[in-house]
Parts: C-alpha cells; sequence; structure tokens
C-alpha cells in the first residue's frame, strides 16, 4: 500500500492506536485526517500525543465532505461498524478498515492469533512469556499489549496477537501462521446482536489460512469443533477435560500430543480450570513452532498471571480477597466460581452484554452465600439470579461495605463482576484498582 501523499483517515483516535497511527503515517508523508465523536476536553490526553504532527481534525460529526477526502479510513475497534457514516462511506466505495487489516500490508514475520470468548489476554500473555524463554524476539499486540501498527518498526521473531471481534468486523485478509480459538459463549451481544454473527467473526480469524498453518481449537467446545471443521488449516485439537480421543489432552498434570510427546504442568502458578485450558492451548501454540519441552516448562512455573484475572489480593481479618475485574461475562464468573473453595461472598455489577445470568444463578446457588450487587445491570442481574439471596447497590463502593459486613472468618470474597464496566469505569483495570483501594482502606480500619 502506498501512503506517501495518500489521504488516510482515521475514526476514533483513543489514547494508544490512534496516535501511533498518526505517526505512523505522518512518518510515510500521507495526508492525515482524524475524526472522533468525543469533544476535544475528552481528546486532551490524546490530543497532546499528536500535537507536533499536522493533521485535518474534525470531532463530534463526521461530515460527508470530509468523509470524501480519503479514499481508506482506519476505524477504531471501539468503533461499531453500523455507524451510518461508515455505512454511508462504504456505499461510497470508500475503504473503512481495522488497525489490523491495515498492518497486515506490511506484516513480514509469522503472526501467531489468539482468540476467545474468555482467556484471551492470559493466554496471549503466557504464550509470549513461553517465546521470550526462548529467547526469540516477540511482539505482543492486537487486543492485548500494543497497537500492532508499532510492530512495524523493529525486527521481530514472531507477533503474537489477542484479537477480538471488534477488530474482525472490519479485517479481511489477515492470515496467521497458528490461529487459536478458545471458546465461544455469549459476549458482545449488545453489539453483534446475535451469536451466529458472533461466532462467524470469531472464526473469520481462520479464513485465510491453508494447510500449511496451523489451527489450535478447544475439542471441548462445540462452537470450536464446528470451525475445526470448515478450515483449511490443519487442525490441532486439544481438551482439558481429560478427554483423550483429543489428539491433544491433559493426563495426570500433563500435557500429551498425538506423537507423545508431554509436557509437564504439575508446577502451575494459576488457579481454576479455565486456566488449564489457556495453558494446554498456549504450550499446544509453542509446540507448533517448534519451541523446545525444557523451555516450555521452565516458563510454566513461571508464570504468574495476569492482574484482575482471579488475582489473589491477600487475606484481612480471616477474610479473603480475589480480584477479578477482567471478568465481562457470566460464563468467566462461573469459571471463578468453579475455581474456589469455601463460603463465598460474591460482588457483580456494570452494563450488561445482553447476555443471560440463569446458568450463574446455578452456580451461585451451590458456591456463594450471598451476592451484592451494583450498577446499570444489577436489578436486570437480580430479576435472574432466582434462588440466589440478593442485595442491589448503586457503586461498587456500597456493594462493597454489603459484602465485608456480611462475610464471615475464613471465608472469601470474590469480585467478579460478570458485565462490562462501562457505565461506571473506563475500562476493567479501573474497577479492579478501585476494588483493591476499597480493600487496602479496609485492612486499615481498625
Amino acid at each position: 500500500m502506498e501512503l506517501k501523499n495518500q489521504k488516510i483517515g482515521i475514526v476514533g483516535l483513543g489514547l494508544r492506536t490512534g496516535p501511533s497511527l498518526v505517526k505512523y503515517l505522518h512518518a510515510r508523508q500521507a495526508e492525515i485526517y482524524v475524526f472522533d465523536e468525543k469533544s476535544e476536553d475528552k481528546l486532551k490526553d490524546s490530543l497532546k500525543l499528536i500535537k507536533d504532527i499536522p493533521v485535518h481534525l474534525e470531532l463530534g460529526r463526521l461530515s460527508p465532505e470530509s468523509l470524501a477526502e480519503c479514499k481508506t479510513w482506519i476505524v477504531s475497534p471501539g468503533v461499531p461498524c453500523y455507524k451510518p457514516y461508515l455505512v454511508d462511506a462504504r456505499r461510497r466505495d470508500i475503504q473503512t478498515i481495522s488497525e489490523l487489516e491495515f498492518c497486515t500490508n506490511f506484516v513480514q514475520v509469522p503472526l501467531i492469533a489468539i482468540t476467545g470468548s474468555n482467556g484471551k489476554s492470559t493466554t496471549t500473555a503466557l504464550l509470549t512469556h513461553i517465546l521470550q524463554g526462548w529467547k526469540k524476539r516477540i511482539f505482543i499486540g492486537g487486543n492485548f499489549g500494543s497497537p500492532l501498527v508499532e510492530a512495524l518498526e523493529k525486527p521481530f521473531d514472531f507477533i503474537v496477537l489477542e484479537v477480538s471481534t471488534f477488530q474482525m468486523e472490519l479485517t479481511e485478509s489477515i492470515h496467521p501462521k497458528v490461529a487459536c480459538v478458545l471458546n465461544v459463549t455469549p459476549n458482545h451481544l449488545d453489539r453483534h446482536g446475535n451469536m451466529a454473527t458472533y461466532t462467524s467473526l470469531k472464526e473469520k480469524l481462520l479464513q485465510n489460512m491453508v494447510k500449511e498453518d496451523i489451527a489450535v481449537l478447544n475439542d471441548d467446545d462445540e462452537d470450536c469443533r464446528f470451525i475445526g471443521a470448515r478450515t483449511q488449516a490443519t487442525t490441532w485439537m486439544f481438551s482439558w477435560k481429560n478427554r483423550k480421543h483429543a489428539p491433544i489432552h491433559v493426563e495426570d498434570q500433563t500435557i500429551v500430543f498425538p506423537d507423545r510427546r508431554t509436557i509437564s504442568i504439575k508446577n502451575l502458578n494459576l488457579l481454576g480450570n479455565h486456566n488449564i485450558q489457556n495453558t494446554v492451548a498456549a504450550v499446544s501454540m509453542a509446540v507448533a513452532i517448534d519451541c523446545p519441552k525444557d523451555v516450555i516448562e521452565k516458563q510454566l512455573q513461571s508464570f504468574k498471571g495476569l492482574p484482575h484475572r482471579l488475582e489473589n489480593v491477600g487475606e484481612y481479618r480471616g477474610i479473603t480477597f480475589f480480584n477479578d475485574a477482567k471478568s465481562s461475562t457470566p460464563e468467566s464468573s462461573i469459571q471463578a466460581l468453579n475455581a474456589l473453595t469455601g463460603s463465598i461472598v460474591y460482588i457483580a455489577g456494570g452494563r450488561s452484554k445482553n447476555a443471560s445470568y440463569r446458568d450463574l444463578a446455578d452456580i451461585l446457588k451451590k458456591k456463594a452465600k450471598k451476592a451484592f450487587l451494583y450498577g446499570e445491570c444489577a436489578e436486570q442481574m437480580k430479576s435472574q439470579l432466582l434462588g440466589v439471596e440478593v442485595e442491589v447497590f448503586s457503586t461498587l463502593d456500597n456493594a462493597f461495605k454489603g459484602a465485608v459486613q456480611s462475610v464471615g472468618k475464613s471465608e472469601t470474597i470474590l469480585y467478579s463482576p460478570a458485565n462490562s464496566s462501562f457505565d461506571q469505569y473506563e475500562n476493567f483495570e479501573k474497577r479492579g484498582e478501585h476494588f483493591v483501594r476499597l480493600i487496602e482502606e479496609f485492612s486499615k480500619k481498625k
């Protein structure tokens, strides 16, 4: 793709990807247009990053005239592809693409791409940790880590990407050497509308793969099996449920491959069966690119997990606190509940993604003493958590106060929201940090 003197537009500036794209395009002498629906005040931190670069900036509303100036608009994953001005652009044969799609024109090293409803970030981070132990130059990015455009300036041996359905809406050309679909459960239905569309966007990651490529897929997941039956890639089906008919499976805390190669997972620092799934997937991808067994086993033992993913914050006054603020679906909260033992007091809330909470109700009845709900979705959750003792609050602060008053010694408080953060927080990190601050304040009280 020729960039010099070309008019390239960016929709949705953001704090990281948009400014990185602006800098990349400017270095290649493109004429840059930037549009964002937010006000200048809300974008002040982003605009500071590009203050010395000449751009055509339009905020609030994108005029038809500005839209027509560019033949290509690179769209932030936070902007739905069905926005009227993007639909209008495509009707006028103006290209609307993702940053992922833009970068595939320039990537020269093997791509390893990971998607799934739950576990993407942990699997991506674990695989990167393994490969770094192999002394490989690894770029980690996409939906986790850095924007892919930042990988185009430096030499790497592998690019490891976490890929979301939001990114795949406007991506067509991506061709991973190795791709993984961890699982497919209801998520982002508020944006995608239905499971058929959501599943097709997961499958789309594999659409350009050929027999020489490897697709690592979860044999325990019906949709993953369906995807495996349709892909042109060579499939590596794995199971973490001791299903020995799966080519890659777990026996006695050991991953067994079809050629009887084995990788021990005895000394993992990760809680829960869902993290066994993530580990098997990461190890399978490492084996697929010939990472040595001794490196894999050593790196597995030193991986500590990621913040806000079933993170043990500590024990205070006899109460153990777990921060699972990354959880944005009922399914991920179910996994967290299943990973813990003993009496649990549960805190959840946020903005609904239109998922059902009925399966969550079933596990809460078995595992939780009481549920404390907050935020936009609290009443909706309460209506579906039948048979569960529930209290509803407006904020996390108040839900936390209720939880610590209800919990007894030797019991656990689990914060696993099961919903998006966007009713009250910028992202899941912010709500996780808030939860940790509440714990710190609680620990200091006499």
